[in-house]
């Protein structure tokens, strides 16, 4: 037999043979079945681009419309870019495109398209997938008063930290001052700390001001050590052990007119006060001496201010913090908290009984206590301000916590996670340049907008 006649008996067999077919049918069939599953790959991998998409266009949403008195789109688009920029996650090299944000007066959206390269469907002529997304906020028209707890100790010259904290303070301002319709809307007070706060010395004749700290024992008028033992009365530092050798307990008036505006925890002499008013903000009584601020002669500060919409001032007090001192956030969530409900060094504003209003302590520190008036040890520092804490919370006040801990130093504080309002509301940062991002994502928390469609 020829090699002509050989191949075409084989080709003859090869159609005969029932199995052949069924190979060849399978192996047709599994085409489809390839090319489907790999759409549904690259499909998934579009609807994920989308959804990284809409997370960050509901950021740069929650941005724009923190602009009030800007509705062009194209300014808005161009404040809304850094959102997208910053936020989108997808790594997998999407486009984005076509990204606008626009001004419809009650709401602001947000919207853009995300283009994906195919892996499979570029098999049948399709090469890539685009998705469009859309994000739109609406404003409630919540009143805030908001109270931002700046941490001045010495720590934060390091590293950064102060200037990254006044930066981000600055930030913060801006996105609650452009949250305003109207003047009253959005209030803020301010109170740095150390282990110490300022609240200025032209306070020195408030009543709310208790000056323990400057009592002295003197001698008494005509004394005179001739022929006599002398007595050192500035040995004896209480009014029995001073009356006791005949001293005179008093003020002293020199080191009083010398005070520069600093104050300490509130409470007795010795310790805590039954009255726990280094915890509460039950108001200062001249009748109540524990429930005094203490005056204090230790490098201050800068000088807190109770709340107000004067954004310019509050942008000098930020500008003019400095740093020194030792660590104490009790008294500045004391004090932060005080500002909100009025007493002692603050006043506040008439509210607007048809409003409803939402009240925020924003805490910030880099260390972990250590120092109050009665302690040195954390521990007893801690168990102190967990006690604030509580309180503050348990007002309906939202508390949110910053810790920066540089390289890791002290690791999480258990403290500050059980103080913030819940865990969202709690930020460990590990670098200077993540203080904006926090105050940020605190803003937009606060600017009690919902995302609608």
């Amino acid at each position: 037999m020829g090699v002509f006649s050989k191949a075409m008996a084989t080709v003859g067999n090869f159609f005969k043979d029932q199995r052949a077919s069924m190979s060849i049918v399978a192996a047709l069939s599994a085409i489809p079945m390839i090319l489907a599953g790999g759409a549904a790959i690259d499909l998934e991998r579009a609807i994920n681009a989308r959804t990284a998409l809409r997370a960050s266009l509901d950021s740069a949403a929650l941005y724009a419309a923190s602009f009030t008195t800007v509705t062009d789109t194209a300014t808005l688009t161009a404040k809304g870019q850094t959102y997208i920029n910053a936020n989108y996650l997808n790594t997998g090299g999407e486009k984005i495109a076509n990204f606008k944000v626009t001004n419809n007066g009650a709401t602001v959206t947000a919207s853009a398209d995300v283009t994906v390269n195919t892996i499979f469907m570029g098999i049948v002529g399709t090469n890539s997938l685009t998705m469009s997304a859309a994000s739109t906020v609406t404003k409630q028209g919540a009143k805030l008063e908001v109270a931002m707890v700046l941490d001045n100790t010495g720590s934060m010259s390091q590293s950064g930290k102060l200037p990254a904290e006044i930066s981000a303070s600055t930030s913060l301002l801006n996105q609650l001052k452009g949250l305003a319709k109207q003047p009253g809307d959005v209030y803020v007070s301010v109170v740095p700390f150390v282990d110490t706060v300022n609240v200025g010395s032209g306070s020195s004749t408030a009543s709310w001001v208790g000056w323990d700290n400057y009592m002295i024992c003197s001698a008494p008028a005509g004394y005179s050590a001739k022929g006599k033992k002398k007595i050192t009365f500035s040995n004896y530092t209480t009014s029995a052990t001073c009356t006791s050798v005949g001293g005179v307990w008093g003020l002293d008036t020199v080191s009083k007119s010398q005070w520069t505006g600093c104050v300490t925890d509130r409470g007795d002499m010795t310790g805590p006060n039954v009255g726990n008013y280094d915890t509460n903000v039950v108001q200062p009584a001249t009748n109540t001496p524990a429930s005094l601020y203490p005056a204090t002669q230790t490098a201050c500060p800068a000088q807190v201010m109770g709340l107000s919409y004067d954004w310019t001032s509050i942008q000098t007090l930020f500008n003019n913090m400095a740093a020194g001192g030792t660590t104490n956030q009790n008294i500045g969530l004391e004090m932060g908290w005080m500002s909100l409900v009025g007493g002692g060094p603050f006043s506040v504003p008439a509210l607007d009984p048809n409003s409803k209003y939402q009240k925020a302590v924003v805490l910030l520190t880099d260390g972990l206590n250590t120092q109050d008036r009665w302690y040195t040890d954390q521990a007893s520092i801690d168990a102190r301000q967990q006690l604030t804490c509580a309180n503050v919370k348990s007002t309906g006040t939202i508390v949110y916590t910053v810790q920066i801990d540089i390289g890791s130093v002290d690791g999480k504080s258990p403290l500050l996670q059980t103080c913030a309002s819940d865990s969202t509301k709690y930020f460990y940062l590990t670098d200077s340049t993540q203080v904006l991002s926090a105050f940020t994502s605190i803003g937009n928390n606060l600017a009690n907008m919902y995302i609608s469609q």
